[in-house]
């Protein structure tokens, strides 16, 4: 028998063990409703709630040493000054965690143009214009999706014309599912059809993997463990029904297109049925597949599933256009909803593929498992396939614990930083597609008894109201789409004048990913996200502020490690969130509220659970005295617990932070 694997929640892990942050290659993309009063908005980051230069090391002050600024080519990235920096620190003898580190001390040496290292310029050319932003929202350029939806009805007639063959492809993307998949339903109405006439026809899945675009996209590890775990899963399921899963690589991004086109006729097959996706990367890839599937005689059909309401159907009456925020959105999300309730029906499961499949394509059963092209650790594997156990069925038996155990009460517990978290963490399956927000909703919908609201907000309400950001931000994709673009949705803040430099930036950004701060609450989420590639999103609210607001480093930095690191990354909840934290997004905190790290540990972790849980060195502290902040009063008591400095004054951040997000507007509106 194998052994037994020990159980783990998610508040454990290896808090006490020094955390060695992997090196930051490229790797792919929240959900809390508005408060009322006067208390702040929140926003999900999560799906649910859910080449180098040589560097040479400085003297620098109370005997530090730092990588010395150098001269910077324009394509080289703070990514590689950060990771240069840590090699160097993890060479020497002192420990990492034992010793306060003096950021605040580093000289600011002129401002950093993040631009020129943000985009990966091997895929992509330069950051969007503002100008071409404003093209695109005011419609005087077509944004991709309306050019696809455009291509879709020109060639409808000759997809209509294209008779079945003797199988029909369904292409798993981010829809990881047998049962609730629109596109896979509709591609075996489709094959039953042909079968029920007399001649046998198939549904064979499709899934690939292509690394330029993992890298492109900056694919988590983690997430592409948790992917081919799920894909590992469905495809077992699938072969009950007969129903093969091949699995292409497709090394050169450019060449998916094609290679996919090329499988199909290969299976004698003449339809390819997907999902929608909404990035633009995949709008205008499958713009080409459709394009060219004509020319080859094969018909791509679409289907929108990921949301519960499809994009580019709510728009503002006042102004005719899409929404910018979320309350008035969400108004019209739910009137949509009620007026049109079949878009909460599931689709019918898949049918059997007829027994000549196990013949016919027999050798599409009998391929090996892929393996993970991404590097995770053995230890960091291990913790994922203990705390996120992939696959549909682990989906469902976690919603239907959150539904029992905690969805009466999610309205009351829903922040609170408990060793047993009070919320679904069905974020890894949302975003793989393992399980559907049209299931969820439904769920929560029948448990509030059949309606949507409340009055006054309870818990199935409020969780319906959460899963709707992660609607709202693929609306946002479709009608903004420069903020795939490397771009802010409030295009104007793209001029921030972020005032440290290079050196210092690199600094700053290491001692948050490490959770070396000095503020416990943001290292105690670092760490916890560090060691479980997950945190809470509370937490992704607080550390995300306090990167963009408090330590003045640009907050897309933060939203590429965020991407790099999630188990449960999805670009538009991540990149919706780190909009909204960073003041820049749509229906943003604004940009002059900054989150107080000391109140937000006193508001939710006031017993200092959490914080003692992953920062162990104030585990010698008696209790409160972290919440109230007298234990770390003065820099000998820091030395004694061997926990660091605060790394910036939050009351003089607040102000910096407020001048140049002030000067950052007054730039933008005259930058091109």
């Amino acid at each position: 028998m194998p052994p037994k694997r020990k159980t783990a929640t998610l508040s454990e892990g290896t808090p006490g063990k020094k955390l060695r942050q992997t090196t930051l290659t490229s790797s792919a993309r929240l959900e809390t409703a508005p408060k009322g009063g006067k208390e702040e908005k929140e926003v999900d980051f999560s799906a649910s709630d859910e080449s180098a230069s040589d560097v040479g090391v400085d003297s620098a002050p109370d005997g530090q040493t730092f990588p010395r600024k150098i001269k910077r080519k324009k394509s080289e990235s703070l990514w590689k000054i950060a990771a240069a920096r840590r090699k160097v620190l993890r060479d020497r003898e002192d420990n990492r965690f034992a010793k306060p580190k003096p950021w605040a001390k580093l000289p600011d040496v002129g401002e950093t143009d993040y631009d020129d290292t943000l985009v990966n310029r091997k895929y992509y050319p330069p950051v969007i214009t503002n100008a071409n932003c404003t093209a695109y929202a005011d419609g005087a350029k077509s944004v991709p999706f309306a050019v696809l939806e455009q291509t879709l009805k020109e060639t409808a007639g000759a997809r209509a014309a294209v008779e079945t063959g003797r199988c029909v492809v369904h292409w798993f993307r981010t829809d990881l599912r047998m049962d609730d998949n629109t596109a896979l339903s509709a591609a075996s109405t489709l094959a039953a059809a042909k079968t029920a006439a007399g001649e046998d026809c198939s549904v064979i899945g499709l899934f690939v993997i292509s690394p330029q675009d993992y890298e492109a996209h900056l694919m988590s590890p983690a997430r592409m463990d948790f992917m081919l775990r799920s894909l590992k899963k469905l495809k077992k399921n699938l072969q009950k029904l007969e129903i093969p899963i091949w699995v292409e690589t497709v090394e050169k991004r450019r060449d998916v297109v094609g290679r996919v086109l090329e499988l199909v006729e290969k299976w004698g097959g003449k339809h390819v049925f997907a999902n929608m996706e909404y990035e633009v990367d995949e709008l205008r890839r499958d713009e080409k597949l459709i394009l060219q599937g004509i020319e080859r005689g094969i018909s791509v059909e679409l289907r929108q599933d990921t949301c519960v309401v499809p994009p580019g159907t709510l728009f503002s009456q006042a102004s005719g256009k899409p929404y910018s925020v979320y309350t008035p959105w969400f108004k019209t999300w739910l009137k949509y909803l009620r007026e049109n309730p079949y878009l909460l029906d599931l689709p019918a499961a898949p049918s059997a593929n007829p027994r000549s499949t196990a013949t016919t394509f027999a050798d599409l059963f009998c391929q090996p498992s892929p393996t993970n092209p991404l590097p995770l650790s053995e230890e960091l594997r291990e913790t994922q396939l203990t705390l996120f156990p992939a696959g549909s069925r682990a989906a469902h038996q976690r919603l239907q614990h959150f539904i029992t155990q905690h969805l009466p009460t999610y309205h009351k517990n829903r922040n609170n930083l408990t060793s047993n978290p009070p919320t679904s963490v069905l974020s890894p399956h949302l975003s793989t597609g393992t399980i559907s927000a049209r299931t969820c909703i439904s769920h929560a919908y029948l448990a509030n008894k059949n309606s949507l609201t409340s009055d006054p907000p309870n818990g199935p309400s409020v969780w319906i109201s959460e899963l709707a950001w992660r609607d709202f931000y693929r609306h946002i994709l479709v009608s903004s789409p420069w903020v795939c673009m490397n771009k802010p949705f409030k295009p104007h803040f793209a001029s921030i004048p972020w005032p440290h430099s290079p050196r210092k930036s690199a600094a700053l950004l290491d001692a948050w990913i490490t959770g070396q701060t000095g503020f416990p609450l943001v290292d105690a989420a670092m760490r916890q996200l560090a060691a479980q590639c997950w945190i809470p999103n509370r937490m992704r609210m607080v550390v995300a502020s306090f990167l963009a607001k408090d330590m003045m480093v640009d907050w897309r930095l933060g939203e590429q490690y965020f991407m790099r690191t999630l188990v449960d990354a999805d670009f538009a909840s991540n990149s919706g969130g780190w909009g909204w934290a960073s003041g820049t997004g749509a229906d943003a905190q604004p940009w002059f509220r900054i989150f107080n790290p000391q109140r937000q540990m006193c508001e939710w972790d006031p017993k200092e659970e959490y914080v003692r849980r992953w920062v162990p060195e104030l585990g010698r502290l008696d209790q409160g005295q972290i919440v109230s902040g007298k234990g770390l009063q003065g820099e000998k008591a820091r030395r004694r617990l061997k926990y660091p400095e605060e790394c910036v004054v939050h009351g003089d951040a607040r102000k910096k932070a407020a001048e140049i997000y002030k000067t950052g507007l007054e730039k933008g509106k005259t930058a091109p």
